[in-house]
C-alpha cells in the first residue's frame, strides 16, 4: 500500500507543478507510468515465451541459447531487446537479436506501455516487427543501391530464433572523434554525398530511433569520411504519422548536425530522382520474400510513398526534411 501512496503522491506532485514545460512534464508522467507497471508486474508469472517456427532456419550455435550465454559464445549487449554479441575466439564477430527469447511478465507489461506511449505506438503490431523491420530496412538499402545496413539473416540457437547481423563498421556518431568531425563545419564533396544519401535513406525509412549510437562513421587515414553504417533499423516503416507518437525526438536527429545544413549535391539529386526505381518496385520485392510478405500494410505504404516523393522533390538541404515530416503528419492526420 505504501507503494500505491507513493505513486499517487508522485501524480499529485507532477500535476501541481504546472509551470514546467510540456517536455519535462511528459518525462515525469512516463516515469510514474513505468513505476506503476513495474509494481503491477510483480504480481504475475515471471516467464512468458513467444513461439516462432524454427524449420528451415540456419543454426548459429549448437546447444541451447542459455548454454551459449553461459559458455561465452554469446555476450549480452545491453538494452531491453536482448541483443547479444556473437563471440568467436574471444572476438566480437557479429550481433544476434532474439525474437522469441522468453520474457518476464515485467518486460511484457513494459513493452505494452511502450506500444501505447512510446515509439512502438507508431509501428506495426506484428509480434516479429523488430526482426522484420531490420530485414525490410536491408531490402530498402539494397533497393536504393546503398551499402549502409549490416548484412542480416535469420538464424537460431536451439529453439530461440533471431537475426544474425554483421558487426557495424566504424565508430558511433556519439564518439568524441565523430563529434569533432560533425562539428567541423567544412566537408569534402564526397563526404557530403555520403551523408546526404544516408539522410535520404533514413528519411524514407522513417526510422523513429536514429540517435547517435545508431549510426557509425568510418574514416580514412587522412581523417576523411569514407562510409556510414545505419544500425538498429527496427523502428522504421511507421504505420502512423510521427506526430501520433510522443517519442519522436530521435527521428531524423541527424538533421540538427551542421553537415545537414549544406545544399543537396547534384549527384545526390540525380541518384534519387533518376537512378532509383519507382517505390512500388520495392513493395513488390518485399511481397516476393517469404519472411516479409504482408509486413508492410497499405497505411505503411502510403506513408512511405509520401516520404519517397518528399525525398525526390527535395531541392534544399537535408535538414529541410524535418519540414516535410511535419507536412506529412498534417496530411495524414487531417
Amino acid at each position: 500500500m505504501c507503494c500505491v501512496n507513493n505513486i499517487f503522491q508522485s501524480y499529485s506532485a507532477c500535476w501541481s507543478n504546472v509551470s514546467v514545460d510540456c517536455s519535462s512534464l511528459w518525462k515525469q508522467v512516463q516515469k510514474i507510468w513505468e513505476d506503476t507497471l513495474l509494481w503491477v508486474s510483480s504480481w504475475f508469472d515471471p516467464e512468458i515465451a513467444f513461439v516462432v517456427p524454427t524449420e528451415g532456419i540456419s543454426v548459429l550455435r549448437s546447444g541451447t541459447y542459455k548454454e551459449a550465454i553461459l559458455q561465452g559464445s554469446l555476450q549480452r549487449a545491453g538494452g531491453t531487446g536482448g541483443a547479444c554479441f556473437i563471440i568467436q575466439e574471444g572476438e566480437r564477430i557479429g550481433v544476434f537479436k532474439p525474437v522469441n527469447q522468453p520474457k518476464s511478465c515485467q518486460d511484457k507489461i513494459c513493452s505494452l506501455s511502450k506500444s501505447h506511449f512510446g515509439q512502438a505506438a507508431c509501428l506495426s503490431d506484428d509480434p516479429c516487427r523488430e526482426i522484420k523491420g531490420e530485414l525490410a530496412a536491408a531490402f530498402l538499402a539494397k533497393f536504393l543501391g546503398l551499402s549502409i545496413v549490416p548484412c542480416s539473416t535469420l538464424a537460431r540457437i536451439g529453439a530461440v530464433v533471431g537475426l544474425k547481423q554483421e558487426l557495424a563498421v566504424g565508430i558511433p556518431a556519439s564518439s568524441p572523434k565523430a563529434e569533432l568531425w560533425l562539428a567541423r563545419g567544412n566537408y569534402t564533396v564526397n563526404e557530403l554525398i555520403l551523408f546526404q544519401k544516408f539522410a535520404l535513406f533514413d528519411f524514407i525509412l522513417g526510422n523513429l530511433d536514429r540517435h547517435k549510437e545508431n549510426w557509425f562513421l568510418s574514416f580514412s587515414e587522412e581523417e576523411e569520411l569514407i562510409g556510414i553504417t545505419a544500425i538498429d533499423n527496427a523502428n522504421g516503416f511507421p504505420h502512423k504519422a510521427s506526430s501520433c507518437c510522443f517519442s519522436i525526438g530521435k527521428q531524423y536527429a541527424w538533421a540538427h548536425e551542421r553537415i545537414a545544413a549544406f545544399p543537396l549535391q547534384q549527384e545526390v539529386k540525380t541518384w534519387i530522382q533518376q537512378e532509383v526505381q519507382p517505390i512500388d518496385v520495392f513493395f513488390d520485392q518485399l511481397e516476393n520474400d517469404a519472411t516479409l510478405k504482408g509486413f508492410v500494410n497499405h497505411i505503411m505504404k502510403d506513408l512511405l510513398r509520401l516520404r519517397f516523393q518528399a525525398a525526390q522533390s527535395l531541392d534544399g538541404k537535408p535538414q529541410d526534411l524535418l519540414h516535410y515530416r511535419d507536412e506529412i503528419c498534417l496530411w495524414k492526420n487531417s
